[in-house]
């Protein structure tokens, strides 16, 4: 049987081929195509030797009478036949291999079909890669006398893509040949649910089988773990139940030990709902009804913030956790007024900046900012001197700290008094520094009139009493 006609088989419905193994063969037509070239190069090496007759014969280790007495081989078991020979043109080598595929007769009988594949190489590097990559498994029920005439030609490429587990004659494990991918090469296993031959990548991997696969394919893995689910739906659900109470519990136990002034302040946002002392407001971004309690200082649990989960999540990917930056709405009221600005990362205080063109000596003067702000519940605004115009120009605040509460509403007026003549006067210029600024969290007290105190180590000790 020459290539071109093994060839040609591959596509002839009277090939007698399955479907199966067909779809698997076109797959690495270009392969095919490349070993009948190689045949009709190497073809004269066989006809330079006519007093031998070619015949395909097992290797060394094969031995068809101890296989007859093992039983019947796997539906992708296969086994290689190799004969080398000489003539005057150089060495060659042939190669058969064999697959078997399972079927079931009328009676219900397991039957198996072997087909045999030839391959020839001549040069030395393509020996020696055909030696490298053929997988030698012995496991086969059939001997030499049970090999087909109608034999199809089929490169090397198409026993593997995988790593396979192969076995000696007497059953042991010997050696694991694995074959590139790039050979564009298949592995069959028979699943042992469906009885179906498929590529091996269709099984899942299991390390305590011996080829390191589930003997069962994924849709029949799939489909059994459906059918056990709802055969026992009950039990599974209730385990279910559990192992999420179990998580939810063990998540929460960690979450309060790591996050304790966080957790205390959900605490206390929740219960505050539950009792109606704080009603749940829709995302003040998107309105979305489905918010969440937003805390920009977890020491005023209170004092929140309600967004929805998407922004939440948005707001702390940009700020992280923690004591988060307090957003403070501000109005710019004069066209030279300049939004505060922090000078570094780690500056306390913001900078507030003058908004017109102001002359001072020794007197005070009053500047505007042109800066109006909204001051969050909660938090006060107190305004200090820079320290720099105290060092350089002997000028502070005329009223040492600026106190502005929260519900004031007006501009932010800045008053400076330069304490010395003979000092530089500071640049008063539009758009320069004449204050600094920070808003601190602020608690209102409830008077409780007593007509006794608890006593103290000092007592009504005034000025001077602890000391000098």
């Amino acid at each position: 049987m020459t290539a071109s006609k093994g060839v040609t088989a591959l596509n002839s419905e009277a090939a007698n081929i399955p479907e199966s193994v067909k779809s698997k063969i076109r797959a690495i037509w270009p392969t095919l195509k490349a070993s009948a070239e190689e045949y009709e190069r190497i073809e004269s090496f066989i006809n330079d030797e006519p007093a031998e007759e070619v015949n395909i014969t097992p290797q060394d280790n094969f031995d068809p009478a101890k296989l007859a007495k093992q039983e019947p081989a796997k539906p992708d078991a296969s086994h290689v036949y190799t004969k080398t020979g000489s003539s005057a043109k150089g060495e060659w080598k042939m190669y058969a291999v064999e697959i078997s595929e399972s079927w079931k007769d009328k009676d219900g009988q397991r039957q198996y079909t072997n087909y045999r594949a030839t391959l020839f190489g001549s040069s030395p590097a393509a020996i020696q890669y055909y030696d490298q990559v053929l997988i030698k498994d012995a496991c086969a029920s059939f001997t030499s006398d049970t090999l087909q005439e109608s034999a199809i030609l089929i490169h090397v490429a198409a026993i593997t893509s995988a790593s396979s587990t192969v076995r000696d004659a007497a059953g042991k494990q010997s050696v694991a040949a694995t074959c590139s991918s790039d050979t564009g090469g298949l592995m069959l296993k028979n699943c042992k649910r469906c009885g179906e031959q498929k590529d091996i990548s269709l099984f899942y991997k299991h390390p305590k089988c011996k080829d390191g696969r589930d003997s069962k394919c994924i849709e029949c893995a799939k489909a059994n773990a459906i059918r056990v689910r709802l055969e026992r739906i009950e039990h599974y659900r209730e385990y279910d139940r559990e192992r999420g109470n179990r998580q939810d519990a063990k998540y929460i136990r960690e979450y309060r030990k790591e996050n304790p002034k966080k957790y205390k302040a959900h605490c206390v946002v929740n219960n505050a709902v539950r009792d109606g002392l704080l009603k749940q407001c829709p995302c003040e971004l998107c309105g979305s009804e489905k918010s969440v309690a937003h805390h920009d200082d977890y020491d005023l649990p209170l004092s929140v913030r309600w967004l929805c989960q998407a922004h939440h999540k948005q707001w702390h990917a940009k700020h992280g956790e923690g004591k988060a930056m307090i957003n403070m709405k501000i109005k710019l009221n004069h066209p030279d007024a300049k939004v505060p600005t922090y000078a570094t990362t780690g500056s306390a205080c913001f900078d507030i900046y003058c908004a017109e063109v102001v002359e001072i000596n020794s007197e005070t003067v009053t500047i505007n900012t042109g800066l109006i702000a909204e001051i969050p519940k909660g938090f006060a605004m107190m305004v200090y001197s820079r320290s720099g115009h105290g060092f350089k120009s002997d000028t502070r605040l005329s009223n040492a700290v600026g106190v502005i509460d929260s519900d004031y509403r007006g501009e932010i007026m800045v008053k400076l008094r330069k304490d010395s003549v003979e000092s530089t006067p500071p640049d008063l210029s539009i758009g320069s520094r004449i204050a600094q600024a920070m808003l601190i969290p602020v608690n209102q007290v409830s008077f409780d009139v007593s007509e006794k105190l608890s006593e103290s180590g000092r007592g009504s000790g005034g000025f001077g009493s602890s000391g000098t």
